[in-house]
């Protein structure tokens, strides 16, 4: 059936929200600044940064952390040159010393950019219509997500924030969406299909869609994002690029056509981007980085 919505449903960790169909389940938000939110908590640190050794569990803060706001079970996030890479947290030392589950396996980082939080994690999304909402903030769509790790959402339909994004997304790990449509969104030219806010890791598309957006069907900009792949993945008749990226991304497979803007634009020479067996017809231009 339809269920009429005016309020933001906040989803905490663990949660499954499964309907009976696309076009079956039909979650209409009535046109008001609401949507499914899976957010989890960003912890207040400070500082300027952090250090970590390769084969080691302790990480350092820099410049007036307070690393006691933060509790055993958050997350690191650590972004430093071409690097972005989490870690779950052991225990807290003191304000500016903490130690980690794992020994951080990745090359050593001096003073990098860094956020702590609570993660919401493994949930699911499937077989449902999310429509008609009006968002008024730039980071917020008919599907919110923030700080969250293992999220599948899989055969739904999110038509016409009619004013914002379609899906936002930031601070999104090991994540999967699967036959996904984004269409019909907003009103302003950042107003994405699929929209990346910040920093997105080992994300995965598979059989997505997004047709008719105001602004970019797929955008995922984001000179830190690392990992993100998308498989036989549409962009149709959007305002601006079909896909849009510019960080470490793989397209195989995928169709951009109609759309005003670029059918793919790869906009950073440092990427190490892959675009395989992919077509493009009827768009203004393309940006690749060759």
């Amino acid at each position: 059936g339809t269920y009429s919505l005016r309020r933001n449903i906040d989803f905490q960790s663990q949660i499954s929200l499964i309907g009976a169909g696309v076009g079956v389940t039909i979650l209409d938000f009535n046109n008001t600044n609401s949507g499914l939110r899976f957010v989890g908590t960003l912890r207040t640190i400070g500082g300027t940064g952090v250090t970590t050794t390769e084969g080691s569990t302790t990480v350092t803060g820099i410049g007036g952390t307070d690393f006691t706001t933060a509790s055993p079970g958050d997350i690191l996030f650590v972004t430093a040159s071409d690097l972005n890479f989490y870690s779950e947290i052991s225990s807290i030392t003191n304000a500016t010393t903490l130690v980690l589950v794992d020994p951080w396996p990745m090359p050593a980082v001096t003073n990098g950019s860094f956020r702590i939080f609570l993660a919401n994690r493994n949930c699911t999304l499937k077989d449902i219509t999310v429509t008609n909402n009006a968002t008024t903030s730039v980071t917020e769509g008919l599907l919110t997500l923030s700080r969250v790790i293992n999220f599948l959402c899989e055969n739904v339909r999110f038509y016409k924030n009619n004013t914002g994004k379609g899906v936002a997304m930031g601070d999104v790990i090991d994540s999967e969406f699967r036959n996904v449509e984004s269409s019909y969104n907003g009103d302003s030219g950042t107003d994405d299909g699929f929209g990346t806010l910040n920093n997105i890791r080992r994300i995965s598309f598979y059989n997505c869609s997004a047709i008719g957006n105001f602004a970019n069907g797929f955008d995922i900009s984001s000179d830190a994002v690392g990992g993100i792949d998308f498989y036989s993945c549409l962009a149709s008749g959007n305002t601006e690029d079909g896909f849009e990226s510019s960080g470490q991304v793989r397209y195989i497979g995928c169709f951009s056509s109609g759309n005003d803007g670029a059918g793919f634009q790869v906009t950073s020479t440092k990427d190490n981007s892959l675009i395989f067996g992919c077509h493009s017809f009827f768009s203004a231009r393309h940006q690749l980085p060759f």
